[in-house]
């Protein structure tokens, strides 16, 4: 392996140094790609401007996607391709300190707005409204608690953990940020799968040409299991949820989709054939009418999602227990960290130079003050429900922020929804114990759980970039500096995407967006908050199967994820993960395998941007009244069928493109 010492602007072709995954002996400090004596070029106006823009464009699709299909979209490795080909592109030299900065700028986006997408479309589904002010705050204050988490946990899982964790999601973004001197070929990809993608979805949103969905029912027989029987089968046809099925990946695409499948093609028809009396003792309050009337989507929503809703909180039960060792450490590294810090800054070297903790205490008291302020002030609760409702933000936020950011170091994913859900929870029993129930209850709950998610995800995402500078030798401190200003910035467009698709597409009902996890929060906090009584049954149900998957060591929490997720956007990632299986086992060659998947990846970039992009563009379009679907050309006889015609060509497009042309340099 070429051991280059990453001077001038032979960096970019350097590969990591074997040290990079081994643990390091006593006394041993890790040597970087850019050495601590060097001064990269980092924060130059070429990188912030540039990675500002990234930000907003995919700030845009990160806000948009959540809500389409459940799941985060990271904006991390595009970002970074499209950083490095714009490098070669213009012939910049030296420019590794420059990309990496920019990649973390730019997908800021995709990390601050979780509680937005997640928590907040909650507020709509259960009649309230949140405000533009509210969506903003929310994000902010989540946003800025898990950069400060993310500081103050660094130095235990960057350098104190160094070989220990993988972090692969960072491995990737590294690699790419490595590949520069490979040209601009990274950038025609993702433009060409951007325009592809875009145009795709744009119809699928626009016109009547195809369905957004395939499904079933396009036969009669179809249709007579799915009202008879209760048998039912959909496929979201849209490029950027084909997309997510790639980088979700083949194993975990298989353990979701499979969760989902056991939902809807066993649990949902063992539920509908009950008897209507069996049928109340499961559901409590939310038995409607009798099953065997309903379609399988009705029955879904009422029974199966809460099944699913236990599986994922008893999942985030289960790994705090298990990062229980490594919660403490964390917690004890972060008090040293922070008492070192007082004593002596100026002893760390460029590569080690965080924020001063000081600050970072400060900005934690601050935003801790600011929440109770508000939620006593504003929205009129006592000081004591306001200080506990507070308390609950700080524990459970810090708690679950290392729970969430071990994840990510195994994994690359971080169970959010499972962690938020417990949160919820405890801060819903904390207002009743103290009286604040009803709408009020609701509100400040759901904007407590906001804060929370947007910490969680902003503290794991943020930590693997902090991972990526460790190992490539970019200072931490410009890194820390430029994520809160880019956190401001995101958090006004997210907020504003999320208000235009709250007014054109909605969270519920026909034709609206999924918005599964906060559907799920919307149906835990009604009951709570309400006195009503809940499907506890069902809870205590996916509960136990969360259990019976970890003795099985199959992950709970993917498995929870398709038992609540809609069938139709799970079953997209078998063909995304499919697809990605694919590229791997292409060819004998191992290296061309590997070109192939990577190439994917940024097609799967392309169309999530595209995709994401161009459909909020068609819900902007509804909100200004055009629907061309109306017009005589604008829609067809059949579009169902057409959907499967669509999806199939989408599908040849992407193993085309993925394999065409062959690895240079």
């Amino acid at each position: 392996m070429d051991k280059k010492e990453a001077a001038s602007g032979a960096a970019e072709s350097c590969s990591l140094p074997e040290a990079a995954f081994l643990p390091l002996r006593e006394g041993e400090t890790y040597e970087p790609i850019l050495k601590p004596r060097q001064k990269p070029k980092e924060a130059t106006r070429y990188a912030v401007l540039l990675g500002l823009l990234f930000g907003a464009v995919f700030t845009v699709a990160c806000t948009y996607m959540p809500l389409k299909v459940g799941q985060g979209v990271s904006a991390d490795t595009p970002i970074a391709a499209m950083a490095i080909a714009l490098a070669a592109v213009l012939k910049r030299t030296d420019a590794l300190g420059e990309n990496t900065l920019m990649e973390c700028i730019g997908s800021t986006g995709s990390m601050v707005n979780s509680g937005l997408v997640f928590v907040l479309p909650a507020l709509f589904i259960v009649q309230l409204q949140a405000t533009f002010t509210e969506m903003v705050w929310t994000t902010l204050l989540g946003g800025l608690l898990g950069i400060a988490y993310a500081i103050i946990l660094r130095n235990y899982f960057v350098v104190h953990m160094h070989g220990h964790y993988p972090f692969p999601g960072s491995l990737a973004t590294t690699e790419v940020l490595l590949s520069g001197a490979k040209g601009g070929g990274s950038l025609r990809v993702i433009l060409l799968s951007s325009l592809v993608g875009g145009a795709a979805d744009f119809a699928t949103n626009s016109f009547g040409w195809w369905n957004a969905a395939f499904t079933s029912r396009f036969c009669t027989f179809g249709s007579y299991l799915a009202e008879k029987y209760k048998l039912f089968f959909a496929i979201n046809v849209e490029a950027a949820v084909l997309a997510i099925g790639y980088m979700t990946g083949w194993r975990y695409a298989v353990i979701i989709a499979g969760g989902s499948l056991f939902g809807w093609w066993v649990l949902l028809p063992l539920v509908a054939s009950l008897s209507a009396d069996n049928q109340a003792w499961m559901l409590g309050t939310a038995a409607g009418k009798v099953f065997q009337d309903m379609t399988p989507e009705a029955i879904f929503r009422q029974s199966v999602r809460f099944i699913g809703i236990g599986t994922l909180a008893m999942a985030g039960i289960l790994g705090v227990l298990k990062m229980a060792p490594f919660i403490g450490m964390a917690f004890k590294e972060a008090i040293v960290g922070i008492w070192e810090d007082k004593k002596n800054t100026s002893a760390y070297v460029r590569t080690q130079q965080d924020v001063p903790m000081a600050w970072v205490v400060g900005m934690i008291a601050a935003i801790a003050l600011m929440f109770a302020l508000l939620i006593h002030l504003y929205y009129g609760a006592s000081w004591l429900q306001a200080l506990l409702l507070t308390l609950v933000l700080l524990a459970g936020s810090f708690l679950f922020s290392v729970v969430g950011t071990t994840s990510i170091a195994f994994t690359s994913s971080e169970p959010v929804s499972g962690l938020t859900l417990l949160t919820l929870i405890i801060g819903a029993q904390a207002m009743i114990s103290t009286g604040l129930v009803g709408e009020v209850g609701i509100l400040v709950v759901l904007l407590m759980a906001a804060v929370v998610c947007g910490c969680l995800w902003m503290t794991g995402c943020f930590v693997g970039d902090l991972k990526v500078a460790f190992w490539l030798g970019i200072t931490p401190k410009t890194l820390q500096i430029w994520k809160v200003i880019s956190t401001l910035i995101s958090a006004f467009i997210a907020a504003g995407v999320m208000l235009l698709l709250a007014k054109s597409m909605g969270f519920s009902g026909p034709g609206s967006l999924a918005a599964p996890q906060a559907n799920a929060v919307a149906a835990v906090i009604g009951p709570l908050m309400a006195g009503q009584e809940a499907p506890w049954m069902l809870y205590v149900a996916g509960a136990v199967l969360a259990i019976l998957l970890d003795w099985l060591k199959v992950p709970a929490l993917a498995f929870g994820l398709g038992l609540y997720i809609p069938l139709e956007l799970n079953t997209p990632l078998l063909a995304g993960g499919g697809i990605s299986y694919l590229m791997a086992h292409s060819s004998r060659d191992a290296l061309l395998n590997q070109w192939r998947q990577r190439r994917g990846l940024l097609i799967s970039s392309g169309f999530i941007a595209g995709g994401s992009i161009m459909g909020v563009c068609s819900a902007a379009l509804r909100v200004l009244g055009y629907d061309f679907s109306q017009l005589s050309w604008g829609s067809t006889e059949n579009p169902e069928l057409y959907s499967l015609v669509m999806y199939l060509g989408l599908c040849g497009f992407f193993i085309w493109y993925s394999r065409r042309g062959k690895p240079t340099g």
